[in-house]
């Protein structure tokens, strides 16, 4: 006895679908897959920036603290003769004129100079050869004891990181001391 039986094929209209699907989703994985390679390359790109944006605060910061630490080491009489430092400048002056414009490089001290009290790239490294301090002595009013033999006195302690691919950061520091 013979049976009939029939057997499913497939209709013609749908060979190769499961090829065609196949590449749709190589395709779509391979757009998730560039997507995903831009994504890293440009979160790359700005920890990379982020980065030479902190060495170059850095850099500024150690600038001012030099700055600072000189200022602390020297005595009363250096710091009332403000023209034997090239890098402290009187900020009690009521000429406006005098007052030193810190857009030009002649008013700034490079950090690896000599400043009679030692240099950064010295004990830093080469790096700090881009690195520039500066301060300005100011008497502060108001805070006169007048029991007190001395004068307080507020420095404004500029360091400046000027780096000629890298970007420039300028920071300021405030420093008290009274002599």
């Amino acid at each position: 006895m013979r049976t009939n039986r029939k057997t499913w094929g497939t209709a013609d209209s749908e060979s190769g679908s499961v090829l065609v699907i196949a590449l749709m989703m190589l395709v779509f994985l391979t757009m998730i897959g560039i997507a995903a390679t831009t994504t890293t390359s440009i979160e790359l790109q700005i920890a990379r920036n982020e980065r030479i944006y902190a060495e170059n605060f850095n850099h500024a910061e150690a600038a001012a603290r030099h700055a600072i630490q000189l200022i602390e080491n020297m005595t009363a009489a250096d710091l009332s003769d403000h023209d034997a430092f090239p890098w402290l400048h009187n900020g009690e002056l009521t000429d406006l004129s005098l007052v030193p414009d810190f857009t030009n490089p002649d008013n700034w001290t490079l950090a690896g100079s000599d400043v009679n009290a030692g240099s950064m790239s010295d004990a830093m490294g080469a790096e700090f050869n881009d690195t520039y301090f500066a301060a300005i002595d100011r008497l502060v009013t108001g805070e006169e004891d007048l029991t007190l033999p001395s004068k307080m006195h507020l420095f404004q302690c500029f360091g400046n990181y000027n780096h000629p691919t890298r970007g420039r950061v300028l920071i300021e520091v405030g420093y008290k001391r009274r002599y």
